[in-house]
């Protein structure tokens, strides 16, 4: 997380964020952004 500036004024004011937090490896069947896993009883898959 970065900002060039801490001054509101400024048009460089805001705030930016270049962090990966979760990705898929575009194999699997899944979204990256999900808030939670659940375990597939009946297969054991996440």
């Amino acid at each position: 997380m970065w900002s060039k500036t801490l001054d509101p004024k400024s048009p460089d004011f805001g705030f930016h964020d270049d962090t990966v937090v979760a990705t898929s490896d575009g194999i699997e069947d899944c979204d990256a952004i999900d808030p939670s896993f659940l375990l597939d009883p009946t297969t054991g898959r996440l």
